[in-house]
């Protein structure tokens, strides 16, 4: 299985309740639940920030559209929706070798499937803003 389409969708967290079950035809242009419905999830759920957050907006596009617009492979099939939420705040990420300190960055889009309602992925889109040990 070398082609992207042929692997199976992924499972992800279960996170945003559908409200409607979709065809896999209509699951390609409908969303199973509407926008208000992934900014409550995450204003309840996102943790991590070292301010107020705020969440800037969500769009629904195909994970092909996100690729291309993000970079990060979300894993489901390019014509597959997504649910997109952007948050602004201050958001910590430790990665890098032991040691080092984390990066704090001022964008985060948290992806959801748009069929299921699973959370997929956060990226962080923007660059580092400064290191932890700066803030």
């Amino acid at each position: 299985m070398s082609d992207i389409s042929e692997w199976p969708e992924p499972i992800g967290c279960p996170a945003i309740k559908p409200r409607v079950q979709l065809s896999d035809t209509a699951a390609l242009t409908t969303p199973a639940f509407p926008a208000e419905d992934a900014l409550a999830h995450v204003a309840s759920h996102l943790m991590g920030s070292l301010i107020p957050q705020t969440v800037e907006g969500v769009q629904f596009m195909t994970d092909a559209e996100f690729l291309a617009r993000f970079g990060p492979e979300p894993g489901l099939a390019s014509e597959k929706l997504l649910c997109v939420v952007e948050v602004h705040g201050r958001f910590r990420r430790a990665s890098g070798p032991p040691g080092s300190r984390p990066s704090i960055y001022n964008v985060v889009y948290v992806v959801f499937n748009a069929r299921t309602g699973n959370h997929l992925m956060l990226h962080m889109r923007e660059s580092p803003i400064e290191s932890e040990s700066q803030a």
